[in-house]
């Protein structure tokens, strides 16, 4: 029985120290600098002093400077060729000219066949139910 005690308890201190690397810094911390002109650190805002709480400043670990970096201008090349596809007018409805009678056929014939399509996949269900 004592070697199953010992198994327990050495199982328990690797999965907790496992457990305590695998956690990692913290992402974030919280600095206040005291009456007495004295910086302190902690983790959470709430761990800040209430008198010291307005004042605290949020620091944010994944974002430290390093070195700052320079970004490099994306190089875009010139463009060579035209598009092959072309938009054809009357294709569909959005192109033809706006306010004109052809788009307001187009768009009520595609808003007619779109309500087909669904009583045909939901016949049961009536507009007033949707």
């Amino acid at each position: 029985m004592g070697s199953q005690k010992i198994a327990g308890l050495a199982g328990g201190l690797i999965v907790g120290a496992g457990l305590l690397l695998a956690s990692g810094p913290a992402q974030a911390e919280w600095r206040y600098t005291d009456d007495k002109g004295k910086t302190r650190t902690v983790v959470l805002k709430m761990d800040v002093p209430g008198q010291y709480r307005n004042s605290a400043v949020y620091v944010d670990l994944g974002a430290r400077q390093d070195e700052p970096r320079r970004a490099e201008p994306a190089v875009v090349p010139p463009v060579t060729e035209q598009p092959k596809a072309t938009l054809t007018p009357g294709a569909n409805w959005w192109t033809y000219p706006v306010g004109s009678p052809e788009r307001a056929a187009a768009q009520q014939a595609a808003s007619e066949k779109a309500e087909a399509l669904r009583q045909r996949a939901a016949p049961e269900q009536t507009p007033a139910a949707r």
